[in-house]
Formats: structure tokens, C-alpha cells, sequence
């Protein structure tokens, strides 16, 4: 089961996000601030989904990415948010996809789906040989 950590601070999207990940059994656990997103992280370094809001009061979502790259480099990141100008700048921090507000359910169950599809890779022990012509 997923372990994922919502930074949100707009409460009626924050409900149907905890009912739709929640539907899905994933263990959700949601804050309202960077500061407490942060704190999440420093103590309980084992998330494997983030879905951060970019639009956020004193400290944007994009900053708290680039602290929680320095943290944990392998966390994957979504950033769930009603500003499209900052799609680009999720590159320069390995973000997986990006999910414009307001939701709608479909986008956002095939978005989720892709992350899942990548956490089980990196969870598999499968390795992939390459075998090239030497000389």
C-alpha cells in the first residue's frame, strides 16, 4: 500500500483528494503547510507519494520540492495545483506530472496511476541486461 503525504491548504479540495486516494486504499496523510510538510518529511522519511500544492502561502510548493530533493532524492513528486506557468520548473526538480485544479477525476485517477506504475518499478527487484557487441 502506498504511503502518500498531501500538501494542500484549500479544504474542499483537500476532502474529495483524501476520499478519492482513500477509495483507492492508500494511507494518506495530509498537511496544510510547507513548514508541516517539512516536518512530516524530517521525521517519517519513508513517503512514497507526494502530491504538493504549488500555490502556498510563505512557502510555495516548487521551494519545499527543492528542500525535499536535498532529503530524499527518490520520493515521487506530483504537484497538484491551478497554476500552469510553473509546470516547467517541475523539471528542476524531478517531478513526476503535474495535475491542474480544478480536478477532475478521470485526469487525476490516470496521473495517480502513473505514479503507482512507477513506485512499482522501483520497488521490484527486476533487473534489465544489456548485451552489447564488444570490438
Amino acid at each position: 500500500m502506498a504511503k502518500i503525504l498531501l500538501l494542500e491548504d484549500d479544504i474542499s479540495l483537500i476532502d474529495g483528494l483524501e476520499y478519492a486516494l482513500q477509495k483507492s486504499a492508500f494511507t494518506v496523510e495530509t498537511v496544510r503547510t510547507v513548514h508541516e510538510a517539512l516536518q512530516h518529511l524530517n521525521r517519517t522519511n519513508n513517503y512514497d507519494l507526494l502530491l504538493l500544492d504549488v500555490d502556498m502561502p510563505f512557502l510555495d510548493g516548487m521551494t519545499a520540492a527543492g528542500h525535499i530533493r536535498r532529503v530524499d532524492p527518490e520520493v515521487v513528486i506530483v504537484f497538484v495545483t491551478n497554476l500552469a506557468q510553473y509546470a516547467i520548473q517541475g523539471y528542476s526538480v524531478n517531478a513526476l506530472d503535474y495535475i491542474l485544479k480544478p480536478l477532475n477525476y478521470f485526469q487525476f485517477s490516470r496521473k495517480l496511476q502513473r505514479a503507482l506504475r512507477l513506485l512499482s518499478y522501483r520497488s521490484s527487484s527486476q533487473t534489465l541486461d544489456i548485451k552489447t557487441k564488444q570490438g
